[in-house]
């Protein structure tokens, strides 16, 4: 059902789209379009990769509770790494419902991520556009939210959810 809408997304940014959902403490792939770019990503379908290291991941954790977001962390880093400064960009990212992925998972590349609800306005699944950082620095990741935000709104309500699109935060 989200395929076209990940395709287009893809088309209009020329980056790269993912699909995924929580499996556990990871994140799953499950669906991928490819950059128009001629860069290619080494995340692929039906790859698992922990929930606090990617904006797909922690897109799909943004209703959970602090405790559980920490818990996540600290399984995804090094042992002693402070949750702190993750903590408070996981709070932003709540209030705006669009997480950035500064490098956190790959170096060199930066992604834009948003949750997708279901009827119930449950998080069930998250999308994200991903690029080398040299395609998507910081200013144009704020360009993307908007984008990316509008396309999980298009999914969320294939799904069956209702809200408003401020809700999506």
């Amino acid at each position: 059902m989200a395929r076209p809408t990940l395709r287009e997304l893809g088309i209009k940014t020329r980056d790269t789209i993912h699909l995924g959902i929580r499996a556990e403490d990871d994140v799953l792939y499950l669906d991928k379009v490819n950059s128009q770019r001629g860069l290619e990503m080494r995340s692929r379908i039906g790859q698992r990769m922990p929930l606090a290291l990617t904006g797909v991941g922690r897109a799909l954790l943004l209703d959970d509770r602090k405790s559980e977001w920490r818990r996540l962390y600290r399984c995804a880093t090094r042992k002693g790494a402070s949750p702190d400064l993750w903590l408070e960009r996981m709070h932003a990212y709540r209030d705006t419902g669009c997480v950035f992925d500064l490098e956190d998972n790959e170096p060199g590349i930066n992604c834009v991520a948003a949750p997708l609800r279901d009827g119930r306005g449950c998080i069930v699944a998250a999308i994200s556009i991903a690029s080398a950082t040299v395609y998507l620095p910081r200013p144009r990741m704020e360009e993307l939210s908007p984008m990316v935000l509008d396309a999980a709104e298009t999914i969320s309500r294939q799904m069956g959810w209702k809200g408003q699109a401020h809700d999506m935060a």
